[in-house]
């Protein structure tokens, strides 16, 4: 019969906060930062993980207006949900802020309007 109080050490601890998300969500994550780090490369942009807010949020704005798939069409709605949501769990786990944080409405209200097709 298993514990009901074991005793974890770090290790213990540091692979279940690891396994917190599932594959999936993890290649999700992936694939939108990817993109998104693709896009700051072709326009010779920094790495975002080097801007502050207001400068992510400059960025984030040109990136949901300007961003296409490999195809060069727009993404799929559920798709720019997909890459913000990716986005924002990357910062979220980096970051003491998230794309949910009111300095970054403007973001938020553009991919809004690309989700409702407006981009």
């Amino acid at each position: 019969m298993a514990a009901r109080f074991p005793d974890l050490n770090d290790d213990d601890v540091a692979t279940i906060i690891e396994e917190k998300d599932s594959k999936n969500t993890k290649l999700a994550t992936h694939f939108a930062t990817g993109v998104l780090r693709e896009y700051l490369a072709a326009k010779g942009k920094p790495d975002f993980d080097t801007l502050d807010k207001e400068e992510l949020n400059e960025v984030l704005v040109k990136f949901f207006a300007e961003v296409r798939n490999k195809n060069g069409e727009l993404y799929k709605q559920t798709s720019y949900m997909s890459i913000w949501h990716g986005i924002n769990r990357y910062i979220d786990l980096t970051r003491t802020w998230t794309l949910k944080d009111t300095l970054l409405i403007s973001v938020n209200i553009l991919l809004f309007n690309c989700v409702a097709g407006s981009c």
